[in-house]
């Protein structure tokens, strides 16, 4: 059975208050909280539990961003031990794949605005090579990046 999560990255907050952290979506909307203050008997043990209780948000947080598109049937079968593959070998790859996204968006040239003429003026883009190269180039950069088509 499926069922849709939140969709986007997580991101731990304070409330400000540095009594309580909450994970939540990128708009805004709240996943879980923890305390990172609590009334207890011993200082140090409130302390202890508040640095684990930070801890563990920022590990939920984080694991979560590091598997976006990665359906919730193939993560529970791999940590109950149901997939030959490790989880960890795709999130690296989906780390390598977007740092080659920036990395390329980084050093593909500007493409002129739709209708307007080639990089060098000489000729319509849909005549010029290069202007294609550029253009198909971008289309692939959307692709891997998991933009629109």
């Amino acid at each position: 059975m499926s069922s849709q999560h939140t969709l986007g990255l997580l991101m731990v907050v304070s409330d400000g208050y540095q009594t309580l952290l909450r994970i939540q979506g990128e708009h805004g909307r709240r996943i879980a909280s923890t305390f990172v203050q609590n009334h207890c008997s011993t200082p140090h043990g409130c302390k202890s539990q508040a640095l684990e209780n930070e801890a563990n948000a920022r590990r939920l947080a984080a694991c979560w961003n590091a598997c976006q598109g990665i359906p919730i049937e193939v993560l529970e079968a791999n940590a109950a031990g149901g997939l030959p593959w490790n989880v960890a070998d795709q999130i690296d790859q989906r780390m390598l794949r977007r740092e080659l996204v920036e990395v390329l968006r980084d050093h593909v040239p500007p493409m002129p605005p739709v209708g307007a003429m080639c990089h060098a003026g000489l000729a319509p883009q849909e005549k010029c090579a290069n202007c294609r190269r550029i253009a198909r180039a971008y289309a692939a950069i959307a692709k891997a990046a998991g933009d629109a088509a």
